[in-house]
C-alpha cells in the first residue's frame, strides 16, 4: 500500500519590483536633463562616472534598471559636476538645477 507524502511547499509571493529611481536617486528624465545642462553626452558622462554607456542608454529609454552602484556613480559624478537633484512634491514634479549660481557661469564660459 502506497501513501501520500505531505509536504509543505512553499509557494513563492510576488514582490514589488523596487526600481533604482525608488531609492531616490533619479529619474530617466532628470539624468537626460543634467546631461543637457552639462552639455554632456551619454559617452561624456559614461567615461566620467566610469559605468558603461549602454547602461545610461538603456536607463534613460526604461529598459533596465541599473543597479545602485551605478546609479551612486552617475549621481556623485553629476553633483561633482554641479548639478543638485530635486525631488518631487505633492505640488512639483522632480527635476534639477545648478547647485550654485557660479556653475552656470564657469560652464558657459567653457562652451565658448
Amino acid at each position: 500500500m502506497m501513501t501520500k507524502r505531505h509536504t509543505n511547499s512553499t509557494k513563492s509571493v510576488a514582490q514589488p519590483v523596487e526600481r533604482s529611481y525608488d531609492h531616490h536617486m533619479f529619474t530617466p528624465d532628470q539624468l537626460r536633463a543634467a546631461r543637457a545642462l552639462l552639455n554632456w553626452s551619454q559617452d561624456d558622462l559614461a567615461s566620467a562616472a566610469e559605468v558603461a554607456v549602454m547602461m545610461i542608454k538603456n536607463y534613460e529609454r526604461r529598459l533596465s534598471d541599473p543597479r545602485l552602484s551605478s546609479m551612486t556613480k552617475l549621481k556623485q559624478t553629476l553633483e561633482e559636476a554641479g548639478i543638485e537633484f530635486i525631488d518631487a512634491t505633492d505640488t512639483t514634479g522632480a527635476g534639477i538645477r545648478w547647485s550654485s549660481p557660479n556653475d552656470s557661469k564657469s560652464t558657459a564660459k567653457a562652451d565658448r
